[in-house]
């Protein structure tokens, strides 16, 4: 399989062929699916400068990029950030921010690996301008724009063209059919509703689950909930079962 398919994996017996991997991340994918040193076996040979000689120039630059956007969003958490350090995108936030400390700035936390210096500088992002938005106008004008292809048939000499004469019960039903009209669907939402105040969404998730596990035989999983622990999984089945209880009295009366 390859280097992309094999994420994920761990295997007692790693076989891998660095040599048609071109990139050190490629190296590291395959190399780190072993579960040992021992376990791994390498087939033919392979280049070790793709491994020593460091990441990529624009790998580089991506991660030296995001050190500065980590910089600027602890200072703007802080209050440090002053107000011309700001931008709708990230080529001009970073750019405010070179222009405010400089292009030798060095975030302290950054890693030597991707810190730069005069010898190894990390210059100024040019101006990127984003492409002018649009709104494509579909209506009658651009059909007319497009002309009609002529047709090549070609009937044959003497032949007659026939119409076929719709039957009464097909007109019945074209008629039927051309009326009738597909009612919109509910857009209520089965499940339970957010609650704004304690920001519910962490848990109702898992609550509708447990729910539908419990829906499939409520008299064995209310006993497996309990048994499981009486706390909390116990006191959620038991809630839900009163309140199955009282939506079905609800509906009978």
């Amino acid at each position: 399989m390859t280097d992309y398919a094999a994420q994920g994996k761990t295997r007692p017996y790693n076989v891998v062929h660095l040599n048609s991997c071109h990139t050190h991340m490629s190296y590291y994918t395959c190399l780190s699916r072993s579960a040992s040193a021992a376990g791994t076996i390498i087939l033919q040979g392979f280049e070790p400068s793709i491994v020593t000689r460091g990441c990529a120039k624009y790998l580089r630059q991506e991660l030296r990029e995001q050190e500065l956007l980590d910089e600027i969003t602890r200072l703007r958490y802080e209050g440090s950030l002053p107000p011309c350090v700001v931008g709708y995108t990230r080529n001009s936030l970073i750019r405010n921010f070179q222009n405010w400390k400089g292009t030798a700035y060095v975030p302290e936390k950054t890693d030597a690996s991707l810190s730069w210096s005069e010898s190894d500088p990390m210059d100024i992002l040019p101006v990127v301008t984003d492409s002018p938005w649009q709104i494509i106008k579909r209506g009658k004008d651009k059909k007319a724009e497009q002309p009609k292809k002529a047709s090549t048939f070609v009937p044959a000499k003497g032949s007659v063209a026939v119409k076929h004469k719709l039957d009464d019960d097909d007109e019945i039903n074209i008629k039927k059919k051309s009326k009738k009209v597909l009612k919109p669907k509910s857009s209520i939402k089965l499940g339970l509703q957010w609650d704004s105040i304690n920001y519910s969404c962490a848990y109702d998730s898992l609550f509708v689950i447990l729910y539908h596990i419990w829906n499939i035989d409520p008299l064995r999983w209310t006993t497996n909930f309990t048994e499981i622990n009486q706390d909390y999984l116990g006191a959620l089945a038991t809630s839900v079962t009163q309140c199955q209880l009282t939506i079905s009295h609800a509906n009978s009366t």
